[in-house]
């Protein structure tokens, strides 16, 4: 079994966002394999053009007119920066490259860092998965704090009101973030048969681009998919409630405000561009 930590990005964002993922990732992952899933727009030259790739890298080209069910058909106007939006969230990259079913892959969004290396007890947390679980860290701490995704505290209002797409979500589903992903690829492929099934659905009621982290939320709690991670494995401080906060450029949980001690930083920081962490 290997545990695997990919991420995949646009041309658009490989140009004008870098905030250390690869850098991070090659320093505190030493034993593990790295996937960078480039979506191939067509664009002239390639995304790939004045940076320079660290071999442990496993580089990945997927053609983007290839993928059938990660791409948002009505997305809105107001996300013109990113015509060719596509997140593989979905799990449509196990058409594109070999897995063992055994292997655990960890997709991370492209503003995400490693901050420190894996933890025995992470590894434990990890190895353990079942076959069809997701390990998956929440998206907020507070059900007071309200916004077009974050509502009332739960799925059944979140991301702009699923509950007028989906008629079956239970009152106590919460919102986990899709920004850091762990699975077996067998998990993986079981998601991916669902997603063919319920993405046209979603996509043409839900014109965001963060419709397709609302569909996943949907999946691995109907399907019973879902393994809850610790705050300390990935987390923001810009998740409602987070009990996360930025220490030294550094993303710690538990922080103590008397500073007695009892912070643990955390292992993937989801820095959403709002800062250059270190690690």
């Amino acid at each position: 079994m290997n545990i695997i930590i990919a991420t995949n990005i646009d041309h658009n964002y490989w140009n004008t966002k870098h905030h250390g993922f690869i850098d991070s990732v090659v320093k505190h992952a030493k034993e593990n394999r790295i996937i960078l899933m480039l979506m191939n727009d067509g664009t002239p030259g390639g995304p790939l053009s004045g940076y320079n790739i660290p071999s442990k890298i496993e580089t990945v080209t997927i053609d983007t007119n290839s993928i059938n069910y990660s791409r948002h058909v009505n997305l809105k106007s107001s996300f013109p920066d990113r015509p060719n939006y596509i997140c593989l969230e979905s799990g449509e990259f196990v058409d594109f490259i070999n897995f063992n079913d055994n292997d655990i892959l960890i997709l991370c969004d492209w503003d995400v860092i490693m901050q420190r290396g894996f933890t025995e007890k992470e590894l434990k947390i990890i190895n353990n998965l079942g076959a069809m679980e997701f390990g998956q860290c929440r998206d907020h701490y507070d059900p007071k704090k309200s916004t077009r995704i974050y509502r009332e505290g739960n799925l059944l209002y979140g991301y702009l009101e699923m509950n007028k797409i989906f008629n079956d979500i239970s009152k106590n589903w919460i919102i986990y973030q899709a920004g850091v992903q762990v699975a077996r690829i067998s998990a993986w492929k079981r998601l991916y048969e669902y997603w063919k099934e319920l993405a046209p659905k979603m996509y043409k009621y839900n014109r965001e681009h963060f419709a397709g982290q609302g569909l996943f939320n949907y999946i691995i709690q109907k399907f019973n998919m879902v393994k809850e991670l610790p705050p300390s494995f990935h987390n923001g401080d810009w998740f409602p409630g987070t009990p996360a906060r930025i220490i030294n450029n550094s993303l710690y949980v538990n922080v103590d405000p008397l500073g007695t001690g009892g912070n643990e930083k955390v292992l993937f920081n989801h820095h959403n561009w709002k800062s250059l962490p270190v690690f």
